[in-house]
């Protein structure tokens, strides 16, 4: 009867009772319970106490700021998803079209980019009434108003507009250029 525990063992021959170990049991739990309770102070349990509530206020704190960031991001990819979906549905531009062999320049960044247009995109680039968007890396057309709402969510998706209600720059008097125009198509 080795896996048998002695108490076990104390009942089987005799020389205890059930009742017994009943009892010793009890004993024990309650022996366990006063060695817990005397081991700890009021002053102790109420600076847990007082610490456990310091500690669920930092977690709610700091699980606030993350709920926060996560709010921000989908917000982020929310707004990102409608200026995609705004450009796909209001694009001009036929990327395989033949007749798109007028090259028209624009800055984008700190580069300066080329790209062939058809003569009626190219006119329209030029007067103001197309802009165009950098979405994922194409260049795409979009007319004024959906240009706006691109603008309202993010304005940085606009790489070129030709804004026809910006007043033209006031020539420098000093400027010994400045008689001589300069065409808005220039193609170098």
């Amino acid at each position: 009867m080795p896996g048998e525990s002695l108490q076990s063992q104390l009942i089987k021959a005799g020389l205890a009772t059930a009742a017994d170990a009943r009892k010793v049991d009890r004993q024990k739990k309650v022996a366990k319970a006063r060695d817990r309770k005397d081991g700890k102070s009021e002053s102790d349990s109420r600076e847990k106490i007082a610490k456990a509530k310091v500690q669920k206020a930092e977690r709610a704190k700091e699980n606030r700021s993350k709920a926060v960031e996560r709010n921000q991001v989908v917000s982020q990819h929310a707004l990102m998803a409608q200026i995609r979906q705004i450009v796909k549905q209001n694009d001009q531009r036929d990327l395989k079209a033949k007749d798109a062999e007028h090259p028209y320049q624009f800055v984008h960044g700190k580069k300066v980019k080329r790209i062939y247009v058809t003569e009626a995109h190219r006119n329209a680039l030029i007067k103001g009434s197309l802009a165009i968007i950098n979405c994922d890396g194409t260049y795409h057309f979009l007319e004024r108003e959906p240009m706006e709402q691109v603008r309202k969510r993010d304005p940085k998706w606009i790489v070129s507009w030709a804004d026809p209600d910006a007043k033209a720059a006031e020539p420098d008097p000093e400027d010994p250029y400045a008689k001589f125009q300069v065409p808005d198509d220039l193609d170098w």
